[in-house]
């Protein structure tokens, strides 16, 4: 991403407008009493625009552990939200699952604070760049105590290269989004450590991937004119740490199954 070093900060200031849509899981520790790291994060989830409300989009093993352990929390935005008596549509196949949260529930729960991301329509005169932003909450970075109002999870970002392959054998994801992950050779967003990257990517599950479009400039001697903006490309759902490489679930399965909602 040589050509694009000189813009990262425009990339790190589309990250930013998108923090407040990014939600980040939560469980209780049954064996540790409220108090410093009662709850610790354990997966990513975000928020995207329906004509009812909002919906939350994040992997299928993530809200799976939530519903199966109970003691989940959900943080949108300032509130944390309890997770014990909502209901999930799962689709164990493409690792997606989706909750609706409607406004009239998320006026009642006093949720305030976020945002939500707009779904991309079916035609995209964007121009790719060849790099998705994926970003997460990584659980290493995410711990609460009982004082969860104002309290924000920890997102992070990190601008990986689009793999030149259009299969792995190790993964079952259908058709996946596949990225190349490099700790030393990748691009990370300002909120990441000095070293450039969270001590391991779990926890960003569920998290949205962006492509990094960009706009050229309409004068090639002024590079400094050329801008981007994200596009939802899909969700991470895998980490392949000896492959190198981030799998994750295409925009159009997240199309299709949010008209089930």
């Amino acid at each position: 991403m040589t050509a694009y070093s000189p813009y990262l900060q425009q990339i790190d200031d589309l990250v930013g407008q998108h923090v407040l849509a990014i939600s980040a899981f939560f469980h209780k520790d049954r064996q540790v009493p409220f108090g410093v790291a009662a709850a610790k994060g354990f997966g990513s989830g975000f928020l995207i625009k329906h004509p009812k409300g909002v919906v939350l989009s994040t992997a299928e093993h993530v809200a799976r552990q939530a519903v199966e352990e109970k003691i989940v929390f959900l943080k949108i935005g300032d509130t944390m939200l309890s997770l014990e008596r909502q209901q999930f549509l799962f689709d164990a196949k493409v690792d997606v699952a989706m909750s609706l949260f409607t406004f009239e529930q998320l006026e009642r729960e006093e949720v305030n604070n976020f945002t939500a991301i707009e779904m991309p329509s079916r035609t995209n005169p964007d121009i790719q760049s060849g790099f998705c932003a994926v970003v997460g909450c990584p659980s290493t970075r995410n711990k609460l105590d009982q004082r969860f109002k104002g309290k924000r999870p920890r997102v992070f970002s990190m601008t990986l290269e689009k793999a030149n392959v259009t299969a792995f054998a190790g993964t079952n994801i259908p058709a996946p989004l596949l990225l190349h992950y490099e700790p030393k050779g990748m691009i990370a967003g300002a909120n990441l450590p000095e070293n450039g990257a969270p001590s391991d990517l779990h926890g960003m599950s569920g998290g949205p991937i962006f492509d990094v479009c960009v706009s050229a400039p309409q004068n090639r001697d002024d590079q400094t004119a050329m801008g981007f903006r994200f596009r939802l490309a899909g969700m991470s759902v895998e980490w392949h740490e000896a492959d190198r490489l981030v799998v994750g679930t295409r925009m159009e399965v997240l199309r299709e199954m949010m008209q089930l909602l």
